[in-house]
């Protein structure tokens, strides 16, 4: 769901989602990593491939505009993240975008990870105006 709100006259914000693609494999010994964050200025970015953007429209991208706007994280299938910013993860755990929400999923020792995930982002004052995040994470050392 595409969301949006007028900021100033004749600037629209609108929300905007992906479906970030993240892998990461590397040969023993080594540690494969991949991250998704959301961060406060109304960006996105990965590691491990997946791209990086705006959940936000360019031109409502300010330094603080995270903080109207709060995020959840939700494992659809596999392994969730080894570590994040924020916890618990699941199903109406919601958590401000006030600084950088990250989600990293670490392998360091021989196997891997494979997960799915969706992150919803959302306006606080305005619960329906919001966007969705399909991730997918692969970590492997072999």
């Amino acid at each position: 769901m595409l969301g949006f709100f007028v900021l100033g006259r004749g600037t629209s914000c609108v929300l905007s989602g992906a479906s970030p693609n993240m892998s990461d494999e590397c040969t023993d010994p080594c540690t494969a990593q991949v991250r998704f964050r959301l961060l406060r200025n109304g960006t996105w970015d990965t590691q491990g491939g997946g791209g990086s953007g705006g959940w936000i429209s360019s031109p409502c991208q300010t330094a603080t505009v995270g903080d109207s706007y709060e995020a959840e994280f939700v494992v659809d299938t596999g392994d969730g993240p080894t570590s994040t910013s924020s916890s618990p993860t699941g199903a109406g755990n919601w958590y401000t975008i006030s600084s950088t929400l990250d989600w990293t999923w670490t392998t360091s020792v021989a196997g891997g990870l494979d997960g799915t995930a969706t992150v919803t982002v959302r306006e606080i004052a305005d619960t329906g105006n919001s966007v969705t995040f399909s991730l997918t994470a692969h970590t492997l050392v072999e």
